[in-house]
């Protein structure tokens, strides 16, 4: 008859931090967590690393506390002849930045998508700057850190397509933004803010101004668009 061990259990999945290799809890951040499967081999065996990728499933996560402070980034969009530089800004939180085991990133992506090139390793704070960016149309860029624990945080700002050509000179006057075309008369242009107190949203007029009165004080982004060709984005101060 085939012996049967009465501790014999079976396979299960558990949920272990990356960085420690133990146990993730409830302070592990998402992106350090790796799901593995325990298998019956533990239960043959007193080595607690004898299954799940060689991690330590007895114990838990003894890096990460609930306490710690993240890392921090900013992001700023500067306008070039051709196209943008992005420049990210990061801080330090509670553990350093980069280390030989998990070098630090700083990760610039649009609509979602990594740019190409858009991934950088840094050892510590300061600014990182994505060069001569040229998007083909407007949408949302952002930024990641990511530290020597697999804590991060991001930054995003909104910009214009490139292709500036029909809408130029986007500039605030007072409580007002104008803005220089040579699209055809009756043109309908979307002056669209974010960033600023008052939710994301759109203007739509005819002229080549728009007041912003209606706006709540603060800092926003402006972008202007009309029949394919945009301008921005520029910080008002209202």
């Amino acid at each position: 008859a085939w012996y049967t061990n009465p501790n014999r259990r079976s396979a299960s999945e558990r949920t272990i931090d990356t960085v420690s290799n133990k146990l993730a809890t409830e302070c592990t951040p998402e992106r350090a967590k790796k799901k593995v499967q325990e298998t019956d081999a533990s239960s043959f065996s007193g080595d607690i690393f004898v299954d799940a990728g060689g991690a330590n499933t007895s114990e838990r996560d003894d890096v990460h506390q609930c306490s710690d402070t993240k890392p921090s980034v900013s992001l700023a969009v500067n306008k070039t002849s051709g196209g943008y530089n992005l420049v990210a800004t990061v801080g330090q939180g509670t553990h350093p930045i980069s280390s030989d085991k998990f070098p630090g990133k700083v990760i610039f992506s649009f609509k979602g998508n990594e740019l190409p090139g858009g991934s950088f390793t840094i050892n510590s704070n300061g600014t990182t700057t994505y060069k001569n960016f040229k998007p083909t149309s407007s949408g949302e860029v952002t930024v990641t850190v990511v530290d020597s624990v697999l804590y991060d945080a991001t930054a995003s700002r909104q910009v214009a397509s490139a292709a500036t050509q029909g809408i130029t000179n986007l500039r605030q006057v007072g409580n007002q933004v104008r803005w220089n075309s040579s699209l055809p008369a009756n043109t309908v242009f979307q002056v669209c803010y974010s960033g600023g107190p008052d939710p994301d949203g759109c203007f739509s007029t005819t002229g080549s101004s728009q007041s912003l009165n209606s706006l709540a004080a603060g800092e926003y982004d402006i972008i202007v668009s009309a029949g394919g060709s945009s301008a921005g984005p520029i910080t008002v101060s209202l």
